[in-house]
C-alpha cells in the first residue's frame, strides 16, 4: 500500500510540469513522517512501495523550497489551489491533507483551500474527475505486481487514473510491460 496526494494534471495550471514539480519540491517528507507517523513510515520515492517486484527506490523529489519557488515564478503561477480530501476511510489522510496544505502555504506562498468531502461521496467524485487541483488517496494492490499501481493509476484511459495523466509514450511503455 501507499498513500499519496495526487495531482490533477488535466486542468491548468498543473498541466505545466514546472508547477507539478514545484509542489513536489515543497513537501518535506521527513517532517511529515516524523510528525504524522512517529517515524513509522517510509518516504515515497515513487508510486511503487518497497516489496513490490520492480521497486527500485528511484530518486524522488528532494525538499527544496527555493527550487520550488523558482519553478512557480518561471511558470507564472500565483492562483489558489484546491485540495480535495476525506478525513476518514483511511485513518490519517485528513491529517496528511492538513499537513500538506500547511507546507505548500509556508514554502510556496500560495493559498490552498481544503475541500473536505464525506467519505461515502469521496470516491464517487474521484471516479468522475471532480477532484480539484489535488486529491488524497491510499492505494493497495489487489495482487503483488507493479502493473496494479502503474497501469491502473497512470494509463491514460484507466478508470482509476484519478489525476487525468495522459502521455502516449507512457501508455506505450505500460502496454509493453503488460
Amino acid at each position: 500500500c501507499t498513500r499519496f496526494v495526487g495531482i490533477n494534471s488535466a486542468i491548468p495550471p498543473f498541466n505545466d510540469a514546472r508547477v507539478r514539480q514545484a509542489f513536489n519540491y515543497a513537501i518535506d517528507q521527513e517532517r511529515l513522517i516524523e510528525g504524522l507517523f512517529s517515524d513509522n513510515a517510509l518516504p515515497a520515492t515513487g508510486i511503487l512501495p518497497p516489496g513490490i517486484s520492480g521497486y527500485t527506490g528511484v530518486d524522488g523529489f528532494e525538499f527544496d523550497p527555493q527550487r520550488a519557488q523558482e519553478l512557480l515564478r518561471e511558470a507564472g503561477y500565483t492562483d489558489t489551489i484546491t485540495l480535495t480530501y476525506t478525513a476518514s476511510g483511511y485513518d490519517d489522510l485528513g491529517s496528511l491533507a492538513d499537513a500538506t496544505i500547511s507546507m505548500w502555504e509556508e514554502n510556496l506562498d500560495v493559498k490552498v483551500v481544503g475541500e473536505l468531502i464525506e467519505p461515502y461521496l469521496y470516491f464517487d467524485k474521484l471516479f468522475v474527475g471532480d477532484v480539484g487541483n489535488f486529491f488524497n488517496i491510499g492505494w493497495c494492490a489487489d495482487y503483488a505486481d507493479p502493473e496494479n499501481f502503474l497501469d491502473v493509476l497512470f494509463y491514460s484511459t484507466s478508470g482509476s487514473n484519478f489525476g487525468g495523466y495522459g502521455n502516449p509514450a507512457i501508455d506505450t511503455l505500460l502496454e509493453q510491460a503488460r
